[in-house]
Order: structure tokens, then sequence, then C-alpha cells
């Protein structure tokens, strides 16, 4: 009896004893929610304030706003991240539209007309994709964190449309434009036809440095994405040999970009020599060098520029560094897809070298 009294104490003792802190977090946290504000929804109530639809989307007004965590947005982030792959493989296609056309009794550099139409299309698509995701992030509700609600890293979905522009426009608004404008198009069908007989920077170098400045925020996007795609699903590949597919297309798109840029400069190396010697030559236009310009037959029929600017010719004082291969095998004049393996087979050699060469030096 005595044992079971004690007991009974004991009992009534807890019974009024108060509950630990966890509880009290617990008892406390409807108080916390009922006095938030309407456009704020605790991470405890998710559920309820995401209607647990296919796409999930809550009403916030006359506004529709995305569950971050819903099927849709995990669906569409994986189908951004392989139009953004798409892009980065897409954009230094504008640096095989220059060609150069070798005949007789002259040479001449002019467009690829249908590569350009084809390119730019491809190039149209993807900004399209990056508009449209411009789009869908001002209606995806953001985590916010919070402290008091009393819970270590707590915190609740933002699904008030102002507070959410006015986040991502503080945020990742000005990379996300500066990727989807399209700048390589206004360069390729409105700058480069304008400068092209002028004295002014040769074109070539400018589409270069504008394609390769918009790389730069189109090549960053891909990490965020990555890392959301990752936290809703745990890997961004569901097999072993998918990521080794992911990382290898990522090493080829380096390849493909460097071959690119190695491409276009051998193009630019050549009419660099060109032009040398139309200058130093009486009677010689430079628009004469332009497929488009037919030039004067009793000028193409005397001139030595061709000849005093062959790549072949191991005679010539003219040197083409690294681009001697392209131009003395005449890379620049062959079709597209010749001229896209060749470039991207140098690209993946040098990239190679490069790596191992760091590999090196770190041991």
């Amino acid at each position: 009896m005595a044992l079971r009294r004690q007991r009974t104490l004991r009992f009534d003792e807890e019974m009024g004893m108060p509950p630990p802190p966890i509880q009290q977090e617990q008892a406390a946290l409807p108080a916390s929610i009922a006095v938030a504000s309407s456009g704020d929804i605790p991470i405890q109530q998710k559920q309820a304030a995401f209607p647990a639809i296919k796409l999930g989307v809550a009403s916030s007004g006359n506004n529709k706003i995305f569950d971050p965590s819903s099927g849709f947005i995990l669906t569409w982030n994986c189908i951004f991240l392989f139009s953004c792959l798409l892009a980065l493989f897409v954009d230094p296609l504008y640096f095989y539209v220059p060609k150069i056309v070798y005949g007789t009794p002259y040479s001449c550099v002019g467009t690829d007309r249908h590569l350009t139409i084809i390119v730019t299309l491809l190039r149209s698509i993807t900004d399209l994709l990056y508009a449209i995701h411009i789009i869908l992030k001002f209606r995806t509700a953001i985590f916010k964190k919070s402290s008091t609600l009393g819970i270590s890293k707590g915190g609740y979905f933002v699904r008030d449309p102002r507070e959410i522009a006015w986040k991502y426009l503080r945020s990742d608004f000005a990379i996300d434009v500066v990727a989807a404008l399209p700048l390589p198009q206004i360069i390729v069908w409105y700058l480069i036809p304008a400068i092209k007989y002028s004295n002014a920077e040769p074109s070539d170098n400018i589409l270069v440095l504008i394609v390769l400045a918009q790389y730069l925020p189109r090549l960053y996007l891909i990490f965020p994405l990555t890392y959301e795609i990752i936290k809703a699903t745990e890997v961004v590949a569901k097999t072993a040999w998918q990521g080794a597919v992911y990382s290898l297309l990522l090493y080829m798109i380096t390849s493909h970009v460097l071959g690119a840029v190695w491409y276009l400069l051998s193009v630019d190396r050549q009419t660099a020599c060109w032009k040398m010697s139309c200058r130093n030559e009486t009677g010689c236009d430079i628009r004469y060098l332009d497929c488009d310009m037919a030039p004067n037959q009793k000028w193409a029929s005397t001139t030595d520029i061709f000849h005093s600017c062959n790549a072949s010719d191991t005679s010539i004082t003219f040197d083409y560094g690294m681009f001697l291969p392209a131009l003395s095998n005449l890379v620049p004049a062959q079709g597209f897809l010749i001229k896209l393996f060749y470039s991207l087979w140098w690209g993946l050699q040098n990239l190679r070298y490069f790596c191992t060469g760091h590999l090196h030096i770190k041991l």
C-alpha cells in the first residue's frame, strides 16, 4: 500500500509539473500561427495552405501561387535545366556562322545564311523558356525563416505576390533578365552588317565578347537550379549512369565552347592577313573580300594577297599561330558538321592538355 500510494503521489506530482520546453513550443505554435499575416503560411500549415492537388496551386486574391515543392514546379525545373544545357550548346553555334569561300582567282568571307536562321530559331526558343521561368518565379511561393515560432530552423512560406516579387527583384531577377536577352540575334542580324566595312573593332571579336559575357549568367543559373532539384528529389540523376552522362555532357559543352571560339578566331585571323595585305596593295578595296560584294575583275586577276596569305604555304611571313591547322586544312570552307566536329575534336584535345597540365602542377 505504501508503494502504491507513493506511485499515486508521483503521478499527481507529474500532472502538476509544467510541460517540457518542446511541449510549450507546440502549445504556443497555434497562437503564433493565428497572429501570422494572411500572406504568410507557417510551414506546419503548408498542407492546409497549399491544396494537395497535382499542380500545387494556392490562391492569393486573384493570383495563383505555386507550391515550390509541388510536382509541377519540380517537373518544370527539370525541363528548364535541360533547356539551359541546350542553350549552352546553342549559343556557340553562332561562332560557325562566318565562313570562307576559297576560290580562283580570289577568295572571300561570307556568312552561312541557313545556319544563321536555324541557330536564331533555336536561340529564340531558349530565350522564351527563360522568360517563362522568370514569370513562374514571380508566381512561386518563397520560404522565409522566422524566429517568432520558437523553433530552430523554422519558418513559413510566403504567398503574398508583392513580397515574392520584391524579394525576387532584389536577388536573381537581374541575372535572369541578362540571361534571357536576345543579344546574339541583335549582333548577328543588325550590328555586324552595320560595321562590316568600317574601321571599328572586328565584328567577330564583338560577337565573341557578347556571347561569352552572356554565357556566364546562363552557366550560373544551372547551379541553383540543380540545387533545387536535389533538394526536392535528393538526386539530380536517378541512376549512376545518368549522373555519368550528365557530367560528361558538361565536359563536352566546355570543349564545344572552346572549339567554337577557336574556329571563329581562325576565320578572323585569315581575314586579318587579307586586310593587312589589301591595305598595302594598290587598287584593293576591303569590300572586295566580302562574298556579298562583286570584286573588280581586273583586280581579282592581278592581286597577290591570297597567295601571300596562303596558310598552306610555309614560306609566307604571316604568323597564324594556333589557328594554322584550321586554315591549312581549309576548315572554314567545309560544311557545318565537319566544322563542328573538327573544332570539337580540337577543343577536347586542348581541354585535356589543359587539365593534365594543371594536374601536373598540382602534383
